[in-house]
């Protein structure tokens, strides 16, 4: 897992920060050991899917920063305050009821917002942020500690599709920044982005499978050199 990780590190700039993916008990790996692994590796962010996957880790003992990625219904948000969780918000609706569950506290709350930039399924829209930012409406009792969106093809053949997610971002980063933001944590790439996309790696990336040490690109393009963390032997 660090030999894998190490491999990562050579594909970014130094100030690029790595967010792995833990999602689905570490894709099969252990998520709790998975965890205390990358931690000894000096690593301040994992990222989950779901809430319950995040509060797992937080019964284990796991300090660091989690950012839940998945969508979560206004229900749950005391569960992300109790258990200090960093949810992904990919709607209005969802960001008026984070600002109303933490109207009260004395520190803005972080969050990080999703962006629709072609994926199709969750996500702000170029309009929404508009609003957000330039009319000044984001609310008082939240951090803006991370912009984020999710390629939906980035390890196809075809990348053009990728490029215009990149664009799409960037626009709405622009859009962020505009209205005074300076976001800390800006995030778009996964594993194969961040082998083929280097104008996507921004400030923080978030590679999965490839930490493992398997990988999804296609045979032209030139991969780390990998190393499988799962082995199964007989007796």
């Amino acid at each position: 897992l660090s030999h894998n990780l190490s491999q990562i590190r050579k594909c970014l700039p130094p100030d690029c920060a790595v967010m792995p993916v833990i999602k689905a008990n570490a894709y099969g790996h252990g998520a709790i050991e998975t965890a205390q692994a990358l931690i000894r590796q000096n690593l301040g962010y994992l990222a989950v899917f779901s809430i319950d996957e995040a509060i797992a880790l937080r019964q284990a003992g796991i300090a660091v920063s989690i950012v839940v990625l998945g969508a979560f219904v206004p229900q749950q948000i005391e569960d992300i305050i109790v258990h200090r969780l960093t949810p992904v918000v990919s709607d209005r609706s969802l960001l008026e009821a984070m600002a109303d569950a933490t109207h009260a506290r004395p520190t803005p709350y972080p969050i990080h917002l999703k962006v629709e930039t072609g994926m199709n399924r969750l996500g702000l829209t170029q309009d929404d942020l508009e609003t957000l930012f330039k009319k000044h409406m984001f609310p008082h009792s939240l951090h803006l500690e991370g912009l984020m969106s999710h390629l939906a093809d980035s390890d196809g053949d075809a990348q053009e599709i990728t490029e215009a997610q990149i664009a799409r971002f960037n626009q709405a980063l622009n859009v962020a920044r505009s209205g005074g933001y300076e976001v800390p944590l800006v995030h778009l790439s996964n594993s194969a982005s961040i082998i083929r996309f280097p104008s996507a790696h921004y400030t923080m990336v978030r590679p999965g499978i490839m930490l493992y040490g398997y990988h999804t690109l296609p045979s032209t393009i030139p991969v780390p050199d990998l190393q499988p963390v799962l082995s199964l032997t007989t007796c």
